[in-house]
């Protein structure tokens, strides 16, 4: 097996460095000995950050240096609180002898040398940078013509010890552009002995599901229709209903998503959280239904925990709890012959689908937090199966991202809005697991009540007058637990129009895969759910997305990634 070779580039994107107090903002900047350019690449308030991806590959030697100043005095010049520092690169080697190694006696209770080239005629510093061991590699690059001298400073008490100075002959300056030339051996990163765990199957049957005909790959677009009263910006219902359901100036979370997804030509999946349905009343509720049936959309019903579920649950068992959800929507929406369903659970999962079979369920579609607190072998599928009590389990898609640099890690995307990289690319993911013939139901996933912009307020008074209304008018929410302190509270105001878009481009991307829609009253059929269903469920195949390098921004951060944000407004076609 032949080796592989690159040229010497820096070991680690990482810098840290060691905070010199509480509180502090950093300034950070990187110079390149062998050019004498400098940059700031970093300011902000965490104690260490990454390279700009066109610094990680140079065969330079790098340094940084790290300024810091007080939280508090925002406009204070920045303090140097480290030297610039030698950024270590791979392949060098400090301990052989060689024309180019710079060494000096090491000094007792000394941890820090300074190495420094000058030009002897002009007395200018071209080089400058700082170790925990007197040995350093000679930076060639700016020593084209000329007489140079270097020395090495320890760090004393009152600072750098006197510098003795020694001439940089040519035969280290040839020496130095030799190694800046010479490639390496590539690390081999380090591969643990894994041990092999034989993949557990879900124990369902295919045979208690009634034979259909096979389907082709569809795509469908699930969302919870349910509401938060801890962001309201009132303590009263109205107030929960006009900022996150609907409202005259079309502006209620839910109302906006179901806009939005019909401007996209969608018809998606609304799950309707009963408990907050009955909170809100008949009426409402079905104004709400009204809207979103008027828009192309289907309904179908949330079973699970929900914040508005008052009663505990221990008043009687699981199976009469979902029987009583189901008879409430059936009672609501009108019923009809299938009932399409959401299980959302956080705890007990394999409970609740017992539980569900029980109740005369058949179908089921499930968020990754419900799957993920169930048994371990069900937390990153993404083929529908089967379970043990006959129930039919829709996940949702997913995919995964690998990185450009080895020490990043791979990361597992659900096809959500709320993830930039899934909603950007989900033409391309959707197709490609379509293509598979493995995975033929693809559901992706929204939040509506992403939709909303909240602001974290810290006031007093206003948290006061919130818990002392909650006290005396609103007894059950204040003993949900939905008071407000003055540590800080979240508040809904206005939208966020980068979720938006983010819901529109996925939106958009799922109907440019040319792929199937699914109707709800298909795919929770259970004489016709058979179709979708793969004979090998112990196949689940993930789309997988190389990320590329970014380039740092000098902002003390974004809300989001421009390069991302502008692949949602591109053009699908």
């Amino acid at each position: 097996m032949s080796t592989r070779t690159i040229r010497r580039r820096v070991e680690s994107p990482v810098l840290r460095w060691t905070p010199p107090g509480p509180d502090r903002q950093y300034r950070v900047a990187v110079r390149d000995e062998d050019t004498g350019r400098r940059l700031i690449i970093y300011e902000g308030f965490q104690t260490e950050c990454r390279l700009p991806a066109d610094l990680r590959l140079t065969p330079n030697q790098l340094s940084f240096w790290v300024g810091s100043r007080s939280e508090q005095e925002p406009t204070a010049r920045f303090l140097r609180c480290q030297d610039y520092t030698v950024i270590t690169r791979l392949g060098d080697d400090y301990q052989s002898a060689a024309p180019d190694r710079l060494t000096a006696s090491e000094r007792p209770n000394v941890d820090e040398y300074r190495l420094r080239v000058r030009d002897s005629e002009t007395g200018r510093i071209l080089v400058e940078m700082s170790r925990s061991y007197p040995a350093f590699l000679l930076p060639a690059g700016q020593l084209e013509e000329g007489i140079f001298e270097w020395t090495i400073q320890p760090r004393l008490k009152a600072g750098f010890g006197k510098p003795v100075w020694a001439s940089v002959t040519d035969v280290m300056v040839s020496a130095a552009r030799s190694r800046a030339e010479r490639l390496i051996a590539l690390p081999e990163e380090p591969r643990p002995a894994l041990a092999v765990v034989r993949g557990e199957l879900p124990p369902g049957s295919l045979a208690r599901i009634r034979e259909a005909p096979p389907q082709p790959a569809t795509v469908a677009l699930a969302l919870p229709v349910t509401a938060d009263p801890r962001i309201a910006p009132e303590p009263s219902l109205q107030s929960v209903i006009t900022t996150q359901w609907i409202n005259s100036a079309g502006t209620g979370a839910i109302q906006m998503a179901s806009c939005t997804l019909k401007d996209a030509g969608v018809s998606a999946w609304f799950f309707l959280d009963i408990g907050s349905m009955n909170q809100a009343g008949s009426t409402v509720a079905r104004d709400l239904t009204a809207t979103l049936i008027g828009d192309g959309h289907q309904i179908g019903l949330t079973i699970g925990e929900s914040v508005w579920d008052f009663r505990p649950q221990s008043e009687g068992s699981l199976t009469d709890f979902v029987s009583r959800q189901l008879d409430a929507f059936i009672t609501l929406t009108g019923g009809g012959d299938v009932t399409p369903v959401r299980l959302s659970v956080t705890a007990r999962t394999q409970e609740w689908l017992r539980a569900c079979s029980e109740a005369g369920l058949s179908v089921v579609t499930m968020p990754r937090k419900t799957l993920r607190a169930g048994a371990r072998w069900m937390h990153w599928r993404t083929a529908p199966f089967v379970t043990a009590d006959g129930v039919v389990v829709l996940p949702p898609a997913m995919l995964l991202s690998t990185p450009a640099h080895p020490r990043d890690q791979v990361l597992r995307h659900p096809v959500n809005a709320a993830d930039s990289l899934a909603a950007a690319s989900a033409a391309q993911t959707l197709n490609a697991l379509a293509t598979t013939g493995k995975v033929r139901l693809l559901i992706a996933e929204a939040d509506p009540l992403r939709l909303l912009a909240r602001v974290r307020f810290k006031r007093r008074k206003e948290a006061e007058a919130w818990n002392g209304v909650l006290r005396h008018d609103l007894p059950e929410w204040w003993d949900a637990g939905w008071g407000r302190t003055a540590a800080g509270y979240d508040v809904a105001q206005g939208v966020n129009e980068i979720q938006v878009q983010m819901l529109s481009g996925l939106a958009g991307g799922m109907k440019n895969s040319d792929l199937s829609w699914g109707a709800a009253t298909d795919v929770f059929d259970e004489t016709k759910i058979r179709g979708w269903l793969d004979a090998e469920p112990s196949a689940n195949l993930i789309v997988e997305q190389r990320r590329g390098p970014r380039l740092t921004r000098l902002s003390e951060g974004r809300a989001y990634d421009n390069a991302l944000r502008l692949a949602l407004l591109a053009d699908h076609a």
